[in-house]
């Protein structure tokens, strides 16, 4: 499969990811790439999407952009355009203290990025950038 691309701002990469609702539909959220993000969780969604928690998966300590105890919960995401569905932890939090960029409603990190071959961002013809995702080897 070819590589799969994503807008890229000035403050950051953006990647569309679909999670799927206890109701049995899809709720998209474009999330802010943030590789500097790991540990046992894969995304930071806000607290109120609880459409997409499907068990708890334990509070957790974090660090960094959020402090503290978090409540986390298993989530099912997928990215149609590389044929990828998994369940995964995400973190449950206020994400308005966060200062995302424009569309931007959470934060995807390391964890969810290695699952893909290759992922990262690069420079166009144009001089813009542009973030992608890879199955390919």
């Amino acid at each position: 499969m070819a590589n799969v691309y994503f807008q890229s701002l000035d403050q950051g990469d953006l990647i569309l990811v679909e999670f799927l609702t206890t109701e049995g539909g899809i709720r998209p959220m474009t999330m802010l790439v943030d590789s500097g993000y790991c540990g046992q969780s894969s995304f930071v969604v806000p607290s109120n999407e609880r459409s997409i928690f499907l068990a708890p998966a334990g509070v957790g300590y974090t660090s960094g952009a959020i402090i503290g105890n978090q409540e986390r919960g298993l989530v099912i995401c997928r990215v149609p355009q590389v044929v990828y569905e998994e369940t995964m932890i995400a973190i449950f939090a206020d994400t308005t203290s966060l200062s995302l960029p424009g569309p931007a409603e959470g934060l995807v990190g390391l964890r969810f990025l290695r699952q893909f071959n290759r992922w990262g961002a690069e420079r166009t013809s144009e001089k813009t950038w542009r973030f992608f995702l890879s199955t390919d080897s």
